[in-house]
């Protein structure tokens, strides 16, 4: 990980903020599911949320701020991202907000947003080592659900000392409905290690990978890798993933559906 923080660092920041009268490239994989096109949005509108923003932050309303952000979730533009994204390089720190910030990313269905989560999880060390941070900024780059992420989602994928973050990265390749992020996860599971005297099999968030796979793949095999293994064998050649997520029941069911879901405002963040 630090391989490519280091890479990335010398390769420089992503370019900078685009003129307010662009609006940015809504991530057509997000508009899909979701079933929007490119939604414009009022100038005049954009202008009252920063400079509202600007207003709450200088009076260090905290809660404010964070309410402020869900109202965010459906202005898909350049100028709200770049003013969402400053919040995670402010000097006076508040992890409440950073949260909220990186959880809003999350929803801005931009191409753009996407590629500024790639890059804090590339560089920013503050949040690498923070483990709810870590772990929202993750949720954050599932939501977009984008194939291009596999690859990063998947490096270091299970770290001791960070179940937050491991668990993030698991539902958020699960949010990713294409064959190879089932091979991926097939072949990260068999790279785990299983307890001294331990069950075959069991190994570290085998929950966590039962739910993320039983929601890409429909199969609900439990939490230990052979059966995984066994179906893939049998499976892998020509297997579809199909574009809607199958109706999910049972426990693995209940514990993705409840990571993910989304009411009209976010109690204060407890954690993924």
């Amino acid at each position: 990980m630090w391989t490519l923080l280091l890479l990335f660092g010398l390769a420089g920041s992503p370019a900078s903020a685009q003129s307010p009268d662009v609006q940015g490239t809504v991530d057509p994989a997000v508009a899909a599911r979701l079933g929007v096109e490119d939604p414009p949005v009022d100038q005049g509108t954009i202008d009252d949320w920063v400079t509202r923003l600007e207003e709450l932050l200088e009076s260090n309303a905290q809660e404010l701020v964070v309410q402020h952000l869900h109202t965010a979730r459906e202005l898909h533009d350049l100028q709200i991202l770049e003013a969402v994204d400053g919040l995670l390089d402010r000097k006076e720190r508040s992890g409440l907000i950073e949260l909220h910030a990186l959880e809003t990313m999350g929803f801005l269905q931009l191409e753009q947003a996407r590629a500024k989560l790639h890059h804090r999880a590339t560089r920013d060390r503050r949040i690498a080592e923070d483990d709810d941070l870590s772990a929202a900024l993750y949720k954050a780059i599932g939501r977009h659900a984008h194939v291009d992420s596999i690859e990063l989602l998947a490096d270091d994928l299970i770290v001791n000392g960070r179940p937050k973050t491991n668990k993030a990265k698991i539902f958020a390749l699960g949010r990713i409905r294409d064959p190879l992020t089932v091979e991926t996860m097939i072949a990260e599971m068999n790279k785990l290690p299983t307890p001294e005297n331990g069950k075959s099999g069991i190994i570290a968030h085998g929950r966590d990978f039962r739910s993320a796979l039983y929601a890409l793949t429909g199969e609900d095999l439990g939490e230990n890798r052979n059966p995984w293994q066994s179906w893939w064998n049998d499976n892998k050649r020509g297997l579809e993933i199909t574009a809607v997520e199958p109706e999910l029941t049972g426990e693995a069911g209940e514990r993705w559906t409840k990571y993910w879901r989304v009411g009209k405002q976010s109690a204060p963040y407890a954690g993924p």
